[in-house]
């Protein structure tokens, strides 16, 4: 690297790290936004399967549902402020272990003949698509809150409803080959969308020092010129 190189590196550095910064906690508030709005949307819509899937404690299961849209909204509220911004780590954490707290606490209220108990795994599908595509953590990071919300479903399934018994085990299986499934095929998506983001970011840093090294070189040409005319 030529000592032009190192200075436009020097220059441009700080400045790029701020803009990244910036574009950073504008995407945290959005996808935090968004998942809120389709949490919220999406509890209310499957409430109406409670009627059937969960006709034995259906008036506790909305109870359920009002109590977690509530804080998701109080989520979208925070969202735009400073506090979220100095702990959205902690924010995003309460978040989606709340709404699995949440369909774990259907599960649980779930009686033998309630439908629910053998269908809201399904909840958990859309929770790892949820935490795959908006959550602005390391993958390790990802990985961890993920398999942390799914074993809380597996140990609810086997300590509460004996999910390991033979006449379960099959249906249990199957439940979580899906939500594994759904789980695999988001973090193959975040990898990849966190390549496509670096290798973006390199190219744009790259055509950044192209152009600072153009002008400085038509710059240089310039006054040269200047100097053997005068």
């Amino acid at each position: 690297m030529t000592s032009l190189d190192n200075r436009s590196c020097a220059i441009n550095e700080p400045e790029q790290r701020v803009e990244r910064d910036a574009v950073e906690a504008l995407a945290r508030v959005r996808d935090t936004r968004v998942t809120c709005v389709l949490a919220i949307s999406l509890m209310f819509v499957f409430a109406i399967t409670d009627i059937w899937a969960f006709p034995s404690e259906f008036i506790i299961a909305w109870a359920i549902r009002l109590i977690a849209a509530g804080g998701l909204l109080v989520v979208f509220i925070v969202a735009n402020s400073a506090f979220f911004e100095r702990h959205y780590a902690a924010v995003i954490l309460a978040t989606y272990l709340g709404i699995a707290a949440a369909v774990n606490a259907l599960i649980f209220l779930s009686g033998p003949s309630d439908f629910s108990r053998d269908i809201y795994f399904s909840a958990f599908i859309l929770i790892n698509m949820g935490l795959f595509t908006w959550v602005h953590f390391t993958a390790r990071g990802v990985v961890a809150l993920a398999t942390t919300i799914v074993c809380s479903y597996a140990a609810l399934m086997i300590l509460r409803h004996d999910s390991l018994a033979p006449q379960n085990m099959a249906i249990f299986c199957t439940q979580m080959l899906f939500i594994f499934g759904s789980a695999l095929i988001g973090y193959m998506s975040f990898a990849l969308r966190n390549r496509y983001l670096i290798d973006n970011a390199r190219l744009r840093r790259a055509l950044e020092l192209s152009i600072w090294n153009m002008k400085n070189v038509n710059g240089v040409a310039a006054n040269s010129k200047r100097n053997m005319t005068s």
